[in-house]
């Protein structure tokens, strides 16, 4: 059947993620925007229903005159809607608090320095430009930076060369594979592949140490907190990332006299170096200076013991329920949306072929040869022609 409002202009109304289709613009972008419900649990009962409008109201209202930091958890699996409620939130705040500082670290935004420059592009901080330059130099040594971090590490943690040889010639192999990794990774714009990147992971320690010929007792925490705090020495120079963002958020609230907004897509994929530290600084009453809205996909952080850790210590935030607020958009593994069913799906689908028709500037009347076989096809309102 030939249907002559089809047509190959327009399609890319269609991209899969939220930013793809943003590219077409904010109006676009909004008219194709379906609305956002989310599901709040306590104690694994659900009690309450959130819509995207309310969400929007608690960060644009100003708790307490603004003393407190307000940090909201977006729960859903991969393609249950996070982004683009990041992208949604953007946009609104962006049009109608126009003196509010608002700044979004998307999925694929992995680079520490060039997430620090966006956040400070608000802020006072005078970044070195020369880190940026430096940045082609650490990347053509991988070997050298991997043993900087390895011997700098394990000095802070043993207190003897034959412990830590022994060990180091075991690390320095794993730390060179995954800063390599990490360098091309921060260079992958790729929205759909997971990207994540880690310095150095618990199951990387086991391995190690299983295989080294002397038995040597190492924290794991601990031997990665110097081991990402030297990396960042590398990438940030004399600057801390934590205590940056502290600083260019309270330079901000001073300034303009509202909280900053802060919109992470995903913690784990885009942050997943600071995913611990960002959480306790978020959390810490008095110390952040920013609200903060946090995607989350749970799946993503099953495949490491960390991750796992991570992820029951956010799921027993419940005594910080007051400033930290956790939402559903699907269920844990992506099953069910709370947003879309069988009967929202028709409402869903209809704002995309109707911005789709635009493009191509078709209309549907009775001029139009198909009109017959389209009404034959029509569901619900055949004043509505959207087939």
């Amino acid at each position: 059947m030939k249907l002559p409002c089809l047509d190959k202009k327009g399609l890319n109304i269609f991209s899969i993620t939220a930013d793809q289709r943003n590219k077409l613009g904010n109006e676009l972008f909004l008219n194709t925007h379906f609305p956002i419900k989310y599901h709040r649990f306590k104690n694994q009962t659900l009690s309450d229903i959130w819509n995207e409008d309310k969400l929007f109201s608690e960060l644009s209202y100003d708790t307490e005159n603004n003393i407190r930091n307000k940090v909201f958890i977006l729960y859903g699996a991969a393609g249950s809607g996070k982004s683009e409620t990041m992208k949604w939130l953007e946009i609104k705040i962006n049009t109608s608090q126009k003196s509010r500082v608002i700044c979004r670290i998307s999925r694929t935004e992995l680079d520490p320095l060039l997430i620090l420059q966006k956040v400070n592009s608000f802020g006072d901080l005078e970044v070195n430009r020369s880190l940026v330059l430096n940045r082609t130099k650490i990347e053509g040594k991988p070997v050298t930076l991997a043993n900087n971090l390895i011997w700098n590490s394990l000095s802070n943690l043993l207190d003897m060369d034959e412990n830590i040889i022994p060990i180091s010639y075991k690390l320095r192999p794993i730390v060179e594979r995954n800063i390599k990794e990490s360098f091309e990774k921060f260079k992958n714009t790729n929205e759909l592949i997971d990207n994540r990147v880690e310095i150095f992971s618990i199951e990387d320690l086991e391995k190690a140490i299983s295989e080294s010929d002397i038995f040597v007792e190492l924290d794991y925490e601990k031997l990665r907190y110097y081991l990402v705090k030297q990396f960042e020495k590398e990438i940030l120079g004399e600057y801390d990332f934590i205590e940056s963002l502290k600083k260019i958020g309270k330079y901000l609230e001073n300034k303009t006299g509202s909280r900053p907004l802060l919109l992470i897509d995903d913690l784990v994929q885009s942050m997943n170096i600071y995913s611990n530290e960002l959480l306790n600084y978020f959390i810490t009453f008095g110390e952040c200076y920013w609200d903060v809205v946090i995607g989350l996909t749970p799946s993503s952080f099953e495949d490491s013991k960390r991750g796992r850790k991570l992820l029951t210590r956010i799921d027993n935030l419940d005594t910080f329920d007051d400033r930290v607020i956790k939402l559903w958009l699907s269920d844990y593994a992506g099953d069910k949306s709370y947003f879309l069913d069988e009967e929202t799906i028709v409402e869903y689908a209809k704002k995309y072929i109707v911005e789709y028709k635009k493009i191509n500037d078709k209309s549907c009347d009775t001029n139009c040869p198909s009109y017959r076989n389209c009404i034959y096809l029509q569901w619900g309102n055949v004043d509505d022609v959207i087939f």
